[in-house]
């Protein structure tokens, strides 16, 4: 690899994937470009998964299929701009996933991984709605950026090196405070999830809180409402009972207002599936998470804020006032019509308004 934290050895890659077993799918990242030296290298590192940082022969997938049949393929594509989408789309029927990264391998010494730079998302999620197999990001990513990556390009899942990393060694605090960020859990992590505010473990209540904040004291022991609803929420012991309607909208008030709405929907995304699940529901084609409602009201929620002129810094007011105006569980319907918004797809992915369009 001619950049990235440097080469790990065949024979080390074979110890860590006889380790692993199969508890795990593990990953041999090689930048061969021909068939023969990539089945080569893969018979000596034994992986679940090849992962091809560099282009590929164009008759080179073929030849992996068959030589080595049951390893997973994952091509890399390096988004350098609007060329990068033709590159998917042809590489996508060949290979079980796309990993995006924000390499260059037309440089005299080929970047191929590892960088450390975000790259242009929004031709990632191009990338995503074009092809038909799960698509990775990777490149740049990092506590403070990560929750709207995923909002902006949805992507299957995260590749990550630079960003948890300190002076080329894994980090097990930005780690933490990377996964935090992933879950949408304002409450773990560091200043670069809370401009500063919170670090660590520590109570909410080691930092000064201003009453402007978003957030006001420890939600285990006093402040908002909303605060304590919130945390509750993500550490997934608030009581069903309690997830109503109403609360829902606290919850998103509280995203929304710290973290923006793209933002807020995905950490919204993570936290609703992962609290439905611990209470012992689902997220089906028919139950539980549903993607249109909640961008819609996240919809709702960004454009109360934007016309609020009560000048109300406490959530939980503000709240009330967002109950006032939007709390009728009836509002979605005024927007689209039932069997619109109740189908699978509405269910799955933002399906826009029939009856009306969004204020």
């Amino acid at each position: 690899m001619p950049s990235g934290p440097g080469v790990i050895s065949d024979e080390q890659v074979a110890r860590v994937s006889a380790h692993v077993g199969r508890r795990a799918r593990t990953f041999l990242l090689t930048s061969q470009q021909s068939a023969a030296d990539v089945i080569a290298q893969h018979r000596a590192a034994g992986t679940s998964t090849l992962q091809l940082v560099d282009a590929m022969e164009p008759t080179a997938y073929a030849a992996l299929r068959d030589a080595l049949p049951g390893v997973d393929l994952v091509q890399v594509i390096h988004v350098t701009g609007d060329a990068s989408v033709d590159e998917a789309l042809a590489v996508a029927p060949h290979v079980d996933a796309l990993l995006l990264d924000s390499g260059n391998p037309a440089l005299a010494v080929k970047e191929l991984g590892g960088t450390g730079r975000a790259h242009d998302w929004s031709v990632s999620a191009r990338i995503v709605e074009a092809v038909r197999v799960p698509v990775y990001l990777a490149g740049g990513l990092r506590a403070h950026n990560v929750a709207e990556a995923i909002a902006m390009v949805r992507p299957f899942g995260l590749d990550l090196c630079t960003g948890v990393r300190t002076d080329g060694v894994l980090d097990d605090e930005k780690l933490e405070q990377f996964m935090a960020a992933v879950r949408g859990d304002p409450f773990k992590g560091s200043e670069s999830l809370n401009a500063g505010r919170f670090k660590g473990s520590e109570s909410l209540n080691a930092a000064p809180i201003k009453d402007s904040d978003p957030l006001k004291g420890d939600p285990a022991t006093g402040g908002s409402g909303t605060a304590r609803l919130v945390a509750a929420l993500l550490d997934r012991t608030l009581p069903k009972a309690e997830w109503t309607h109403h609360a829902h909208l606290r919850a998103g008030l509280w995203m929304v207002r710290t973290y923006g709405a793209e933002a807020a929907v995905a950490r919204l995304r993570v936290a609703i599936r992962n609290y439905n699940v611990a209470v012992g529901g689902e997220n089906t084609d028919s139950a539980g998470y549903h993607e249109t409602l909640t961008r819609a009201y996240v919809h709702w929620i960004a454009h109360f804020l934007a016309s609020d002129d009560s000048g109300a810094t406490d959530l939980d007011v503000a709240g009330d006032a967002l109950i006032a105006r939007y709390g009728d569980r009836e509002l979605p319907y005024h927007y689209w019509s039932r069997e619109r918004l109740m189908s699978v797809e509405a269910r799955r992915a933002w399906i826009p308004p029939d009856l009306a369009p969004l204020p």
